[in-house]
């Protein structure tokens, strides 16, 4: 910070120093051709470095570049000469109007001159926001978003080095991804960003370089850059939120169309059960042994397959709730001549 400012001071120098060249090296031109000028013509051309000035070093240099003109102007060109004595009345009033047009003339020119600097300010915001948005549109997952935030600000702000780092959300892992990523941690000043959104902080941006002093601009820019990644990743939240919520809409769909079809399956053997128990309560007449082995065997053979209806449906509902874990095998087959199957290799 104390470099920064240090600059900025001899920058300002550096800008006063050069107006004020500006005008001792007007005066040395014109002193010779004073002969050859009139008065008039000399002040407007005295007009020309204060113009110079104030397009090239700004506002407060113009300033300064007129107030120098005004004085030489009367010390040099105005009778008696080196004094700033002034005896005609004439004399005063040129050089009264001379100074209300310079000081002027460096308002207009200066506040113009900002006017365009912010205009052009303002065009590098927006071109920089629409990049950014426009990379962020299509982006799908947290990594893809994590990645092409650090590389735009990379490129936008000039840092030496650019770390994102991705809050774990649900069923998604934490994301810290630098860039560039094969470089180690350069010994430079860094800042901190969150990641806001409005229910929650979704992570952090860090960023290096040797001059972390950002103006308004940078930092304006740098604020809407993470208002823009953390909807970027809410939005992707809402989107996985979304395709769950459709999964287990159709899961509830197709479990009610598998219930309904396997209701009568489960129907038929409970009805040959009762119907094959109620025969064999039936005192009126006596059934034959054959009669009453046929109705124990259809009891016992329905019950086996209730049971393996019941223990598939359970098996079901333990998958979906994940407390069973199906194992993916490839089983081949052979028949045999005798039309037996045969099993004959089996792979993960």
């Amino acid at each position: 910070m104390k470099n920064f400012f240090n600059n900025q001071f001899f920058l300002i120098l550096l800008r006063h120093l050069a107006a004020i060249v500006t005008i001792i090296i007007t005066t040395w031109l014109l002193k010779p051709l004073e002969p050859l000028l009139e008065k008039q013509l000399i002040a407007l051309l005295f007009l020309l470095p204060v113009m110079l000035s104030t397009v090239l070093w700004g506002m407060t240099s113009g300033v300064l570049a007129g107030v120098l003109a005004f004085l030489f102007f009367n010390y040099f060109f105005i009778p008696p000469y080196f004094t700033f004595a002034v005896h005609k009345n004439q004399d005063v009033i040129t050089l009264i109007i001379f100074l209300i047009v310079v000081v002027v003339m460096s308002n207009l020119i200066g506040r113009a001159r900002e006017g365009l600097q912010l205009a052009r300010r303002r065009e590098w915001e927006a071109t920089r926001m629409y990049e950014l948005i426009s990379a962020l549109a299509g982006l799908q997952n947290n990594t893809q978003i994590a990645q092409e935030l650090a590389s735009q600000m990379l490129e936008s702000f000039h840092f030496e080095r650019v770390q994102v780092d991705i809050n774990e959300h649900k069923d998604q892992p934490a994301i810290s991804l630098s860039v560039p990523d094969n470089l180690p941690l350069p010994p430079l000043p860094f800042r901190k960003f969150a990641i806001l959104t409005a229910r929650t902080v979704e992570g952090e941006i860090m960023c290096w370089r040797e001059d972390m002093h950002l103006s308004p601009e940078e930092t304006r820019l740098l604020e809407a850059f993470t208002s823009q990644a953390a909807l970027a990743l809410e939005r992707v939240h809402l989107v996985q939120s979304e395709y769950r919520t459709q999964i287990l809409e159709e899961s509830d769909r197709l479990k009610s169309s598998l219930l309904n079809s396997v209701s009568h399956e489960l129907r038929s053997p409970l009805a040959a059960i009762k119907a094959s128990v109620s025969s064999l309560r039936n005192n009126n007449f006596e059934l034959p042994s054959e009669a009453r082995q046929d109705l124990l065997t259809t009891i016992e053979e329905e019950t086996d397959q209730l049971n393996t209806l019941v223990g598939n449906l359970l098996d079901m509902s333990r998958i979906e709730s994940g407390a069973l874990k199906p194992q993916k095998k490839m089983e081949f087959h052979f028949r045999n001549c005798d039309g037996r199957d045969r099993k004959a290799a089996q792979t993960t």
